[in-house]
């Protein structure tokens, strides 16, 4: 799934569609990776269930600056 800030407001329900059909089609492990500088879509990811399990330093280039990332895991 990726969104953009104009989605901000259906972000939930957009993941929990996904979700839902990841778990319909029986997959048993979802992984996010979001940059530390959008903590709203860390906390959608966390809401359903997601745990954050590391934050890989620079791994993004934004406008010429090195971003961090993080991951978050669970069963969907």
């Amino acid at each position: 799934m990726a969104t953009h800030d104009n989605y901000e407001n259906c972000g939930p329900d957009i993941l929990g569609f996904v979700l839902a059909k990841a778990a319909e089609r029986e997959i048993k492990m979802v992984q996010a990776y979001v940059t530390v500088r959008e903590q709203i879509k860390v906390r959608w990811f966390q809401e359903a269930g997601l745990e954050q399990v590391v934050t890989l330093p620079g791994q993004l280039c934004v406008e010429g600056e090195m971003i961090d990332v993080i991951v978050l895991e669970g069963r969907p």
